[in-house]
């Protein structure tokens, strides 16, 4: 039919393609902390495959790529090829696998001479700290979301409340009050719920004129934006603090396979000149 589109030929595809092009660049970018391939890959767009004569132009060019390509794979910081071969033949001495250095790879220094530093004790309790907080979050988030009835606080008497369509109830339980109960004479309401006599007309007002249904609709549609917000920002601080106990547990693992192997070499060595 003509007035349909395909997904393809909408706007939001139109829109979607370039931001994912821009997205991906920048991510490159950011886990390489360079440019040079993209900017070298828009050389070739203009002018093709040119390749360059120099041959140490050319060498620097194919060494920045593998450079590039070392970062973009195992997120190490490595300035040239030949910080790279430091970097595998230290993993190689020590038997640590390279993904392993990669997790950890904020302990690894290849401009210092041992290359490793260990990890402070403080760092994992702070991780753990934070990652129990942001589960915390995460849970009541999800809590908060999950509930069918908007969340409301008194004004006057700070009393906090779950308000539905046709009822209002205590929050954590205790009391519910429906519009039967302001039809049963004056005081009523305030008695069974604590609220001011202000408070008190205001809620079976809201009952008889259909505000309430109003006001705990629009309530719960803010609370889930807001639920929905800060556990999606809480989780992905959860997944950041998770991962940096993650790493906090592959350095302890390559602390203890250079111990290993320093020990094993003093005890050749002790062993030697017995």
């Amino acid at each position: 039919m003509d007035l349909l589109l395909p997904l393809f030929q909408t706007s939001l595809i139109k829109v979607a393609a370039p931001i994912t092009v821009l997205v991906g660049i920048v991510f490159f970018a950011w886990r390489v902390k360079s440019i040079y391939t993209v900017l070298e890959r828009f050389w070739r767009l203009i002018v093709g495959r040119v390749e360059v004569s120099d041959p140490l132009l050319k060498g620097f060019i194919q060494e920045t790529r593998d450079v590039e390509k070392f970062r973009f794979m195992f997120r190490i910081d490595v300035a040239n090829v030949k910080e790279i071969h430091k970097v595998i033949n230290w993993s190689r001495y020590y038997a640590i696998r390279i993904t392993k250095a990669q997790v950890a790879r904020r302990w690894i220094n290849v401009q210092s001479e041992n290359l490793f530093v260990d990890p402070p004790a403080r760092y994992f309790g702070s991780r753990l700290s934070g990652a129990i907080i942001f589960l915390f979050c995460v849970s009541a988030s999800v809590g908060l979301f999950s509930i069918p009835s908007a969340v409301l606080q008194m004004k006057q008497s700070k009393i906090w409340l779950l308000a539905d369509v046709d009822a209002i109830s205590r929050f954590g339980g205790g009391w519910r009050i429906t519009l039967e109960d302001c039809n049963r004479g004056s005081g009523e309401v305030e008695r069974i719920t604590g609220f001011k006599p202000d408070e008190g007309k205001a809620v079976c007002d809201a009952f008889k004129t259909g505000e309430l249904k109003k006001v705990a609709n629009e309530s719960r549609r803010q609370q889930r934006g807001l639920a929905a917000g800060v556990g999606a920002s809480s989780f992905y601080f959860l997944v950041v603090f998770a991962y940096g106990l993650f790493a906090y547990n592959a350095a302890l693992d390559i602390k203890n396979a250079i111990d290993r192997k320093v020990k094993s070499k003093d005890q050749r060595l002790a062993e030697g000149s017995g």
